[in-house]
Parts: C-alpha cells; sequence; structure tokens
C-alpha cells in the first residue's frame, strides 16, 4: 500500500524492505535497539550515531555503504531527523519512532549528561547549572521541542551538536516555537511513520514493531528499557514548579505532539 508515494505500513501482511527507526535520546532507544539487533542477523542492522545521515554534511562513504548492502539491510536506526530516506536513496521506506513524555525526558537528558564527562553541559552542570538554567541558556536542542524538531530535519533547526566539546561556552541554538511547525510536524507523522510508540508503553511497542517487520520473536519479548538509564545510585532529577513551567513552555510543541500521539497510537 502506498500514500502520497510513500510505503505504509498499514497492515501486518505488508512486507516492507527497509526500516527507518529515528531514535530520539532518552526515549529508551537503545533498549530498543538491542532488541531490534536480536531479532536479525548480523549486518541487517544499520547504525548512525555519528552525523552521518546529518542533512547538512552527511558521510557519503557511510550512505553508499548502506546502499551497497542494498536488500540485506532491513533496520536502519540512529540520532538523526527527517531526510534520511533522501539521503539513502528510499524515498518510499517508512519510519517509525518511539516517544517519552517531554517533561521526563527533559530530566532523564539532563541527569544523562550531567554523568557523561565527554558531553559539552557536563563541565558546566558540575559548576552549579541547573535543568532551568540549561534550558534559558538556549545551549540544548535536546530541551527545546525536540521532536518537533526532529521531525523538521532542516538545517536551521539544529537537532544535535555532536562530538560533544566541553571546552568552551558553546553559542545558543535558534529557538523553535512557531505551532506551524507542529502542523508540519505532525503532518510528517502521520502520513510517513508506521509506528509512533511510547516509552511508557514499552512492550507494546515491541510487538507494534515485531508485526510492522513480520518478526515472530521466540520466548516472551524483552521488557528492559534501562540499558542507558540513570544509575540506580544517582538521585533523579528534582524538578520544582519554576523549573517544569520553563520546561513545559519551551516543549510546548512537543507536549501536543505527544498527546497526539497517544491519541492516535495509544
Amino acid at each position: 500500500m502506498r500514500a502520497n508515494g510513500v510505503e505504509r505500513c498499514g497492515r501486518a501482511t505488508e512486507r516492507y524492505v527497509l526500516l527507518i527507526f529515528m531514535h530520539i535520546p532518552k526515549t529508551a532507544g537503545t533498549s530498543l535497539r538491542q532488541q531490534l539487533t536480536a531479532w536479525h542477523r548480523p549486518g541487517q542492522v544499520v547504525t548512525s550515531y555519528g552525523n552521518e545521515l546529518c542533512a547538512a554534511n552527511p558521510n557519503w562513504h557511510f550512505i553508499e555503504a548502506v546502499k551497497h548492502l542494498g536488500t540485506d539491510v532491513k533496520v536502519v536506526m540512529g540520532h538523526f531527523g527527517w531526510g534520511a530516506h533522501e539521503l539513502l536513496g528510499r524515498p518510499g521506506a517508512p519510519y517509525a519512532t518511539i516517544l517519552r513524555e517531554p517533561l521526563a525526558r527533559a530530566g532523564s537528558y539532563y541527569a544523562h549528561v550531567a554523568r557523561d564527562p565527554r558531553s559539552r553541559h557536563c563541565r558546566a552542570i558540575q559548576n552549579g547549572m541547573t535543568l532551568k538554567q540549561m534550558v534559558l541558556s538556549h545551549r540544548a536542542p535536546e530541551l527545546n521541542n525536540h521532536y518537533v524538531r526532529s521531525l523538521l530535519g532542516s538545517d536551521r533547526w539544529q537537532l544535535t551538536l555532536w562530538p560533544p566539546d566541553n571546552t568552551d561556552d558553546p553559542e545558543p541554538i535558534a529557538q523553535l516555537f512557531d505551532p506551524q511547525l507542529l502542523e508540519e510536524a505532525w503532518n510528517r507523522l502521520t502520513t510517513h511513520f508506521c509506528h509512533v510508540g511510547r516509552t511508557e508503553c514499552y512492550a507494546n511497542t515491541l510487538a507494534a514493531l515485531a508485526q510492522k517487520l513480520e518478526i515472530t520473536p521466540t520466548g516472551s519479548p524483552a521488557a528492559e528499557i534501562h540499558l542507558n538509564a540513570r544509575p540506580t545510585t544517582m538521585p533523579p532529577v528534582e524538578m520544582d514548579a519554576e523549573t517544569a513551567a520553563v520546561v513545559r513552555h519551551y516543549n510546548a510543541l512537543d507536549i501536543e505532539l505527544y498527546q497526539r500521539v497517544k491519541q492516535r497510537w495509544g
């Protein structure tokens, strides 16, 4: 089945040559990557976590290598935004992703970069920068409507600043607030994504993806979603009312998008 020239994953009986999985940071994507890899033979899942599919500066050696593998590749997954299908020369390839409640994701992201010495934010957090200050500093695209930002995928709305660099104070990144951009992002989700899961319903997401990929997992699906989570010895990030209000303001588009996803995909 095709809609607007794009393959859609509507029925379990449909078969697709390639699934593009957009891994948004701190949404249980690391755990999901392990599960997708376990479901496939070696080489069938290709990962992109080094900006290889960045529209502004794509890694053509990587892209040509993936193209050379042809139909042997079943899933391409990584930290990239909209447009990977065009770079890979697969305009009909469906996308999938998993989202997380935006405030919870913001707190998880802050805790993650706070404990990662490679992060461009780690030193500032060690020097006392709070989550509220980090959001207001405009130094992290991940803390400003990152779902919508990823779905727009244009160079204008910077997705990531990788490789990380904690030697200098980062320049402020362009902020995204226009409600019209939410509608553009939502249109891409409903037109080009065969499934949009939620971290809070992780087991359901696994089941849905297994069906789309025509996979019958052996045994019970893995339910572990803590492979890249905050260590149990580290206390969770406390978000007071003032901080929560700031996070909501800077992620209002993502919050609305998340609510729409809950209504459409459950």
